[in-house]
């Protein structure tokens, strides 16, 4: 499944969260909000010296003083990326720098009684350049270049026309006779640096927005696994409310039955102690409740989706435990579901096991497919097996054969027990089909007719 839609169900999700204008995803990206008018003025000197660097490079096209050079290019992209720095005082800056800097070098090139010529001449010949650099920042801002940056098109044409305009006004300044020729050269070139700053822009600005996403969806699989772990305690939680319940009932009964007794208060008691208890869950039951009652949820999920989400999660997990695990799906059946939490727990322990019987290179199959009425899922591992003699024990509350290297003490066994009691919930079966040398794997059926969702896509 392409990372496009591995998690489109969270797509609503991250809609409602990414209102914000593309000025601001940009404004964001660079951490402009928290600019200090201290730091705004330091960046606006920076990025004009940065102009003016990239101003040397340069070409001269017609053999005269007028130069082609990167330093458009470059003003180009600083207004772009840079969106809280208005970009006349960068132009007229880079302006500055470049005839103080060509004055200066003019005078020690000159010194003595010549050295007022050499900063005229060096004046006359950098001067038409600051004229350029000012005609350039002021078209930029007059049409709001940065207001625009969800209309790459729009870019390109105002970048394009503030560049044409500051070389003709350079060119006029210099008494340059404006040919067809002259006109049609500088206008290509416009478009050409209008187009390269706003292509690696863009470039740059959709890397930046599928890293952010990517982040959105991690953060929201994690989001879901955990809600799926909070579901499935409070599956447990009201079957074992359930039982809290028939015992008080049987403690009041044996407390009417003890009537006249001497044992009779002390059935009151325990009667009052287990109702005591019965409210304890009753208001942990209510709490995990409202907690599951997050908005901007998903109503439903597809069995694709979640073996997705999974592998993606557990993928993170294998290489926490330092192991490369590679991951292998074969998803003939699927379907939608609103309770798509058991479904996450009940792979994530298959999976999430299998991962630990590994070593430190291994492989993890997930298949699923329809067979006659029934839902098959299958996960397999090339993990080291599961002895004869536990075999029998697996589905056993409080069985388990994994060690906790620091405390030597065993883990709580409940994770085949939570898949089993998951899977019974919906008439289904979860079974050891093989365990050897070459792996183990574990085939969980459910009757079609149970998975509460409507079935779409399926293989017979």
């Amino acid at each position: 499944m392409p990372s496009e839609d591995r998690f489109a169900l969270a797509w609503p999700l991250l809609r409602r969260r990414s209102r914000a204008t593309p000025q601001s995803v940009a404004a964001g990206r660079t951490g402009q909000p928290g600019w200090s008018a201290r730091g705004r003025l330091l960046r606006t000197l920076l990025g004009g010296v940065a102009v003016a660097v990239m101003g040397e490079v340069f070409i001269s096209p017609f053999g005269t003083a007028f130069r082609f050079t990167l330093g458009p290019l470059t003003f180009h992209l600083l207004t772009l990326v840079f969106t809280m720095m208005h970009p006349l005082p960068v132009a007229m800056i880079a302006g500055l720098v470049i005839v103080a800097y060509h004055s200066a070098a003019f005078v020690l090139g000159n010194p003595g009684p010549h050295w007022l010529p050499a900063l005229t001449a060096a004046l006359n010949h950098y001067g038409p350049e600051f004229i350029a650099y000012t005609t350039l920042g002021t078209l930029a801002s007059l049409g709001q270049v940065q207001r625009r940056l969800d209309r790459p098109a729009a870019v390109v044409v105002i970048l394009a026309l503030a560049d044409l305009g500051c070389n003709l006004v350079e060119l006029l300044v210099r008494g340059f006779p404006l040919e067809l020729r002259v006109v049609v050269i500088l206008a290509l070139t416009g478009v050409g640096r209008a187009a390269v700053a706003t292509g690696l822009f863009e470039v740059a600005r959709a890397s930046e927005r599928e890293r952010r996403w990517d982040a959105e969806r991690q953060a929201y699989a994690s989001r879901l696994v955990f809600l799926s772990k909070l579901q499935t305690d409070i599956f447990f939680l009201r079957k074992s409310a359930a039982e809290v319940e028939t015992i008080a009932e049987r403690a009041h009964s044996l407390y009417r039955r003890l009537r006249g007794r001497q044992t009779q208060a002390d059935a009151l008691s325990i009667a009052r102690d287990i109702h005591e208890v019965k409210k304890d869950y009753q208001r942990t039951l209510a709490s995990l409740s409202r907690l599951l009652d997050v908005p901007g949820l998903a109503p439903t999920m597809r069995l694709s989706e979640v073996v997705q989400l999974v592998l993606d999660t557990n993928g993170a997990y294998a290489q926490t435990l330092g192991k490369q695990i590679t991951f292998v799906t074969e998803l003939k059946a699927d379907f939608a579901t609103e309770r798509f939490g058991r479904w996450i727990t009940i792979l994530n322990n298959l999976v999430t096991n299998g991962i630990e019987a590994c070593p430190e290179q291994g492989r993890i199959t997930v298949q699923t497919s329809r067979v006659a009425d029934r839902l098959c899922v299958e996960v397999a591992d090339t993990g080291s097996g599961i002895s004869p003699a536990n075999q029998a024990c697996l589905f056993a509350a409080g069985f388990s054969t994994k060690v906790n290297p620091e405390t030597g003490c065993f883990s709580g066994g409940l994770g085949l027990t939570h898949v089993a009691e998951l899977v019974r919930s919906v008439h289904g079966e979860v079974l050891l089909v093989e365990s050897g040398t070459a792996g183990t794997t574990f085939r969980v059926t459910v009757p079609w007719a149970h998975l509460e969702a409507v079935a779409e896509g399926a293989a017979n």
